[in-house]
Protein backbone atom coordinates (compact mmCIF):
# COMPACT_ATOMS: atom_id res chain seq x y z
CA UNK A 1 0.00 0.00 0.00
CA UNK A 2 1.24 3.33 -1.20
CA UNK A 3 1.09 6.35 1.14
CA UNK A 4 -0.19 9.43 0.03
CA UNK A 5 0.35 13.35 1.59
CA UNK A 6 -2.56 15.15 0.74
CA UNK A 7 -0.71 18.37 1.18
CA UNK A 8 1.65 17.46 -1.67
CA UNK A 9 -2.10 18.07 -3.66
CA UNK A 10 -2.70 21.75 -1.96
CA UNK A 11 -1.62 22.16 1.21
CA UNK A 12 -2.24 22.29 4.62
CA UNK A 13 -5.85 24.34 3.60
CA UNK A 14 -7.97 21.74 0.83
CA UNK A 15 -11.03 23.99 0.07
CA UNK A 16 -12.89 24.69 -2.51
CA UNK A 17 -14.06 23.20 -5.88
CA UNK A 18 -11.65 24.68 -8.34
CA UNK A 19 -8.94 23.46 -6.13
CA UNK A 20 -10.37 20.09 -5.43
CA UNK A 21 -10.86 19.11 -9.21
CA UNK A 22 -7.34 20.12 -10.15
CA UNK A 23 -6.37 17.93 -7.28
CA UNK A 24 -8.66 14.89 -8.28
CA UNK A 25 -7.30 15.10 -12.11
CA UNK A 26 -3.58 15.31 -10.64
CA UNK A 27 -3.96 12.30 -8.41
CA UNK A 28 -5.81 10.00 -10.92
CA UNK A 29 -3.23 10.72 -14.04
CA UNK A 30 -0.20 10.51 -11.86
CA UNK A 31 -1.31 7.30 -9.21
CA UNK A 32 -4.56 5.59 -10.39
CA UNK A 33 -3.58 5.44 -13.65
CA UNK A 34 -0.01 5.04 -13.72
CA UNK A 35 -0.03 2.50 -11.09
CA UNK A 36 -3.22 0.90 -12.28
CA UNK A 37 -2.50 -2.67 -9.26
CA UNK A 38 -1.73 0.00 -6.44
CA UNK A 39 -3.70 0.73 -3.38
CA UNK A 40 -3.03 4.15 -2.13
CA UNK A 41 -3.63 5.18 1.99
CA UNK A 42 -3.99 8.92 1.55
CA UNK A 43 -2.81 10.25 4.40
CA UNK A 44 -3.61 14.09 6.10
CA UNK A 45 -0.50 14.92 8.87
CA UNK A 46 -0.19 18.95 8.24
CA UNK A 47 -3.66 19.14 6.73
CA UNK A 48 -4.98 21.82 9.35
CA UNK A 49 -8.83 22.50 6.87
CA UNK A 50 -10.55 19.64 4.76
CA UNK A 51 -13.87 21.32 3.21
CA UNK A 52 -16.78 19.06 2.05
CA UNK A 53 -16.54 20.73 -1.26
CA UNK A 54 -12.78 19.49 -1.61
CA UNK A 55 -13.73 16.43 -0.67
CA UNK A 56 -16.33 15.67 -2.91
CA UNK A 57 -14.30 17.05 -5.75
CA UNK A 58 -11.60 14.23 -5.03
CA UNK A 59 -12.73 11.70 -3.14
CA UNK A 60 -16.62 11.37 -4.25
CA UNK A 61 -15.11 11.10 -7.42
CA UNK A 62 -12.41 8.49 -6.65
CA UNK A 63 -14.97 6.88 -4.48
CA UNK A 64 -17.42 6.27 -7.95
CA UNK A 65 -14.46 5.18 -9.81
CA UNK A 66 -11.46 3.75 -7.71
CA UNK A 67 -13.51 2.66 -4.27
CA UNK A 68 -11.74 -0.63 -3.91
CA UNK A 69 -8.43 0.75 -4.62
CA UNK A 70 -7.85 3.61 -1.43
CA UNK A 71 -8.06 3.72 2.26
CA UNK A 72 -8.25 7.05 4.47
CA UNK A 73 -5.73 7.17 7.01
CA UNK A 74 -8.16 6.72 10.44
CA UNK A 75 -6.19 9.13 12.48
CA UNK A 76 -7.32 11.86 10.48
CA UNK A 77 -9.35 14.33 12.94
CA UNK A 78 -12.50 14.63 13.52
CA UNK A 79 -13.36 17.49 11.88
CA UNK A 80 -11.77 15.85 8.70
CA UNK A 81 -13.82 12.74 9.33
CA UNK A 82 -16.93 15.02 9.01
CA UNK A 83 -16.27 16.25 5.76
CA UNK A 84 -15.94 12.79 4.52
CA UNK A 85 -19.55 12.26 6.22
CA UNK A 86 -20.64 14.88 4.18
CA UNK A 87 -19.74 12.78 1.01
CA UNK A 88 -20.89 9.74 1.99
CA UNK A 89 -24.25 10.82 2.59
CA UNK A 90 -24.82 13.12 -0.66
CA UNK A 91 -22.88 10.71 -2.71
CA UNK A 92 -24.57 7.85 -0.53
CA UNK A 93 -21.05 6.06 -0.86
CA UNK A 94 -18.81 4.94 1.93
CA UNK A 95 -15.07 5.25 1.88
CA UNK A 96 -12.58 3.04 3.76
CA UNK A 97 -10.11 3.39 6.45
CA UNK A 98 -7.15 1.80 7.52
CA UNK A 99 -4.08 2.14 9.48
CA UNK A 100 -1.00 2.79 8.30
Amino acid sequence: MQVVQMKLYGGKFLTGRAEGEAAFNAIERDLFQKHPEEIFLFDFTDVKVLAPSFCDEVFGELGVKYSKRFFIDEEIDEAHRMAFSVVEDSRKIKFQFSKR
